[in-house]
């Protein structure tokens, strides 16, 4: 058996002679500046932006790609496919609509087709006094419909079953034909949609969401085109 072979520094003479090692003294090093520190912090804190291909900063790419509520408070933008909010009081995020029993594989996202391109009024309208924003999402590759998100209300989904509740529309109302809804105007505390379906717009109608009352009410009805 071949002997473990030690170099001569005294550490190691004194470890093969059954020693103990001798404790080394600390160095004395000066408490980093606050500007270093400050530096760090700032590297550590600074995000890039999750999905662009680009090297711009999440803070350059949110003031380029996002939308700004009334008061300034609230920001939204495009994050995996999803609307995204930005509490600029507390720095908080909220992933709008987005559960984690979702499946990408079975559930189109709802920007699925927004990349990061500016939101605009189209994509997102906030009411021009409260706290609340319509968001334009898509259900297929034909149809669309609208969120109503909140401040401590969260997400109101406008679904397919709600409007046939609604409605009780006759004629298709499936692909490639579907029944489809986008938001109009705020109009005080309603949310003006109109609604179509079937082909060549069978029938259509517009709907209201009312943010006091928190429910969903038929506005008209519109005869169907023969």
């Amino acid at each position: 058996m071949k002997g473990i072979r030690f170099d001569d520094s005294p550490r190691a003479r004194s470890a093969a002679d059954g020693g103990k090692f001798r404790k080394r003294k600390r160095k004395v090093t000066s408490t980093p500046s606050t500007i270093i520190y400050d530096r760090r912090l700032t590297l550590k804190m600074k995000r890039i932006w999750p999905s662009a291909r680009s090297d711009c900063s999440r803070d350059v790419m949110i003031l380029k790609c996002s939308s700004h509520s009334q008061n300034g408070r609230w920001v939204i933008y495009e994050r995996r496919g999803f609307p995204c909010l930005i509490d600029t009081t507390t720095y908080t995020e909220e992933l709008a609509g987005w559960a984690p029993v979702y499946n990408r594989n079975s559930e189109m996202p709802p920007w699925l087709f927004g990349g990061n391109s500016p939101i605009g009024q189209d994509e997102a309208l906030w009411h021009p006094t409260r706290e609340a924003v319509a968001l334009s999402v898509s259900v297929s590759r034909r149809a669309t419909s609208v969120w109503i998100w909140e401040h401590k209300h969260g997400v109101q989904k406008l679904n397919r079953s709600e409007l046939i509740k609604l409605l009780y529309p006759k004629g298709k109302i499936d692909e490639p034909n579907p029944i489809t809804a986008e938001f109009k105007e705020w109009k005080g505390d309603d949310l003006l949609v109109s609604v179509g379906w079937g082909f060549e717009d069978e029938g259509s109608a517009t709907i209201a969401w009312n943010l006091a009352n928190h429910g969903w009410r038929l506005v008209s009805r519109e005869s169907a085109k023969k």
